[in-house]
């Protein structure tokens, strides 16, 4: 099934309305007659986003099959209402699957734990509504999702993420029960009728687990980065750029990872807040500003980390669209 591209843009302009503080916005030129054209977030409200939606009945349940052959679902009569009444009839459901880490960029989702680094396999959320109205699971149910990898990591953790802006952060998902339904990552093999005929059949290898609704899930796993081989990263661009109409991002390039960096007022640079940078890692910088109208302003650059790293990034005026096809094909 193939996702649908339409529009999110309500929840992303307040998300990233949130990033940009008025405390926290700079000009990296102290003289008066500097303009500070632009708002980095008009371009997160006009980023096509790939959430799908359908409809199924509440009795029924529902199988979906991904791009990717990820099979998510949702058992009959597993739905609730706000006053803890089981659903049925028809049922609104929305969900997406981002797998490129690079893409994470246009959500504000940093792989980043308690200031750890993350190494991610996929992130996921799901929404399902009836008349407009938020629905839930029977306790210890959930959106089983089977997501395919010949070569999946032992350790692999659930994740929910927490917060927005420079406050989001991964937290691991845990559960007094110790119930494998609703926080464990199982390596399975599946061989699944995904029909009502009985003559449709997907196999598959991988991860399989249980997802909330309402909230981004990812799946990860700590990277283990000794604290004396971690740095410090900050970018400088230049002058008309400030963290009111910019966005910085690293992506790690040996590990499936992205980091945001925050605009320091003092420094007049965008740095790494977490001290989790490994040295000698593969990254790619991606910067995107906006700066008034519809002009907008995009560089990637490839570098390795060094101690106490600082690097000069000179964007170039970019279209959305090329920004967009860019980032996803990192």
């Amino acid at each position: 099934m193939k996702f649908k591209l339409i529009a999110f843009l309500f929840t992303i302009v307040i998300f990233f309305s949130s990033c940009y503080k008025d405390e926290f916005k700079f000009t990296a030129d102290e003289t008066p007659e500097v303009v500070d054209p632009g708002d980095i977030s008009n371009f997160f409200a006009q980023v096509p986003n790939k959430f799908d939606s359908l409809v199924f009945k509440a009795e029924d349940g529902i199988i979906i099959v991904t791009e990717n052959q990820t099979i998510i679902e949702v058992s009959p009569g597993s739905l609730l209402d706000q006053s803890g009444n089981f659903v049925t009839g028809d049922v609104d459901f929305k969900y997406i699957e981002v797998l490129n880490p690079a893409e994470y960029a246009f959500y504000g989702l940093p792989t980043i734990s308690n200031k750890q680094l993350l190494r991610t396999d996929g992130v996921f959320r799901f929404e399902a509504r009836q008349e407009g109205k938020e629905l839930s699971f029977k306790g210890g149910r959930g959106v089983r999702v089977r997501l395919p990898d010949d070569n999946p990591e032992e350790g692999m953790q659930l994740f929910r993420g927490e917060g927005s802006g420079d406050d989001f952060n991964w937290s691991p998902i845990s559960d007094a029960t110790g119930s494998p339904n609703n926080t464990d990552i199982i390596l399975n093999e599946w061989f699944l009728n995904i029909d009502s005929t009985g003559q449709d059949f997907l196999q598959g290898f991988g991860y399989e687990f249980t997802c909330e609704l309402f909230t981004w899930i990812n799946v990860d796993i700590f990277v283990d980065i000794p604290e004396d081989e971690r740095t410090t990263v900050c970018v400088e661009l230049p002058e008309m750029f400030t963290n009111k109409n910019t966005t910085i991002f690293m992506l790690f390039k040996e590990s499936k990872s992205i980091l945001g960096l925050n605009g320091d007022a003092e420094k007049m640079q965008w740095c790494e807040p977490y001290g989790a940078t490994p040295k000698g890692f593969e990254v790619t910088f991606i910067v995107i500003s906006h700066q008034g109208d519809d002009k907008y302003y995009f560089a990637l650059k490839d570098a390795t980390i060094v101690e106490d790293h600082l690097e000069y990034i000179e964007p170039e005026e970019t279209t959305i669209d090329e920004i967009v096809k860019e980032i996803e094909n990192l």
